[in-house]
């Protein structure tokens, strides 16, 4: 990573100086999405307190994240269910053809291995 550079953005009308090594655009792109973010809560929102809607913001983005986080897990997970499913199969091919069960094995361990999802990945490989 580059050393660290200070960026100047602007969420909801306040300046505030962003001292970060990610790449100032994608920085700006952040306080953008954030600002916005305010600004919805506050059009739904009578009150105006600015603490107030910046936790609102945070809420909303929060759960965001997380739905995203629980379909991408879903997603993931569905493709370790095939790829359990089609170890399946392979083992009744191995039955039928008499091919050694290691070599079977083994690609199926490389395909969990390329298609698991981060949470459930081994740590420390």
């Amino acid at each position: 990573m580059s050393d660290p550079k200070s960026v100047s953005v602007e969420i909801f009308g306040q300046r505030y100086p962003i001292r970060s090594s990610l790449d100032p655009e994608y920085i700006r792109r952040l306080a953008t999405y954030v600002d916005g973010k305010i600004r919805a809560a506050g059009d739904s929102t009578p009150s105006g307190d600015p603490v107030r809607l910046a936790v609102l913001a945070a809420l909303n983005i929060a759960d965001e994240l997380f739905r995203h986080l629980e379909t991408s897990r879903v997603r993931d997970g569905s493709v370790v269910e095939r790829a359990e499913e089609h170890r399946d199969a392979a083992r009744c091919a191995c039955l039928c053809t008499r091919k050694p069960k290691a070599q079977l094995s083994q690609r199926f361990h490389l395909l969990t291995q390329v298609h698991r999802p981060p949470h459930t990945a081994k740590r420390g490989h």
